[in-house]
């Protein structure tokens, strides 16, 4: 209106993810992740697949799915079926490095740390 003065408005301010806790960085990408639909996945290996596809050998690094996140296990399925090497993190005890292991599907899974899962295969760099 005439005469009104318009309200400022301050632009989103973003937390340098260096100043938070990791705590409060897991938080917020919890928060992001909640509108993951896990059926994504097959869109996503359609996807993949059709413009990123790897070149021919190249291990593919991946992770399975705890609820809620996006179900990715489509695209590795079909990269491992197309010979590529799949491998999986091992979460390992605090200030040791994130390793991963080789993995095929239908190869057994074992309990990890904070609800994950992961393969008992040799140890593989992506």
């Amino acid at each position: 209106m005439e005469g009104e003065t318009p309200t400022a408005r301050a632009a989103p301010r973003f937390q340098n993810p260096s100043d938070m806790t990791k705590q409060a960085a897991r938080r917020i990408a919890l928060q992001q992740r909640e509108g993951c639909n896990p059926a994504w996945g097959q869109q996503l290996t359609h996807h993949v697949i059709a413009k990123f596809c790897p070149p021919p050998g190249a291990v593919v690094a991946g992770f399975w799915p705890l609820p809620g996140e996006i179900d990715i296990r489509p695209l590795l399925f079909r990269l491992a079926a197309a010979g590529h090497p799949i491998a999986l993190p091992v979460t390992p005890r605090r200030g040791l490095p994130l390793m991963f292991r080789r993995w095929a599907p239908g190869e057994k899974l074992v309990a990890g740390r904070f609800g994950t899962v992961q393969p008992l295969g040799a140890e593989i760099v992506p």
